[in-house]
C-alpha cells in the first residue's frame, strides 16, 4: 500500500491532536513528527507544532516557524486547511475526528468521502486503515508533548 503524501501527512497530524484532545488544551510545544516506513521519527524532516489557538504551523528541523507555508487551524472536532496568512479555505477539503478515533476525509461542503484512505489514532500515533477499520501498517505520525 502506498504510503501517505507530505500533505496529507500534515492534515493528519493536526487531525490527531484534535482526536487526542478535543479541547483546546493543548499545549504549544506539542509537536507532531513524521515517521519512516518502519515507525521510526525522522527528525530530520518537517514537523508541525500546535499552537494555544489552535492554528497548527510547519516548522523546519532546527524548530524555526514556517509560516509561508500553508498550515491549519483546528476548530471543535474539524481540521481546515489555511493559507500562509492563516485563513481558512473553505474551499479546500478539511478532515473531521469522529469520537471513536477515526479520521475522515470530507470535501468543502462537509459531505464525507468514505472512498479516501481513512485513518485512526491509537496511543499518540496515526495508521492508515481499510474500510472495515483495520490497521494496514506502522504509523504515519508520532505526537510528541
Amino acid at each position: 500500500m502506498k504510503r501517505p503524501s507530505m500533505l496529507f501527512v500534515l492534515l493528519l497530524v493536526v487531525t490527531v491532536a484534535v482526536a487526542e484532545e478535543p479541547k483546546p488544551v493543548l499545549a504549544e510545544k506539542t509537536r507532531i513528527y513524521q515517521t519512516d516506513a518502519y515507525g521510526r521519527i525522522q527528525y530530520s524532516k518537517p514537523s508541525l507544532v500546535v499552537k494555544p489557538n489552535g492554528r497548527i504551523v510547519q516548522v523546519d528541523p532546527y524548530g524555526r516557524p514556517q509560516y509561508q507555508q500553508p498550515g491549519f487551524q483546528v476548530k471543535g472536532d474539524t481540521v481546515y486547511q489555511t493559507d500562509s496568512y492563516g485563513r481558512i479555505q473553505h474551499s479546500q477539503p478539511s478532515y473531521t475526528v469522529q469520537p471513536s478515533g477515526r479520521i475522515l476525509k470530507s470535501d468543502p461542503y462537509g459531505n464525507p468521502q468514505y472512498h479516501n484512505p481513512q485513518y485512526l489514532v491509537k496511543d499518540g500515533r496515526i495508521y492508515q486503515t481499510d474500510a472495515y477499520g483495520r490497521i494496514q501498517y506502522q504509523p504515519a505520525l508520532v505526537i510528541k508533548k
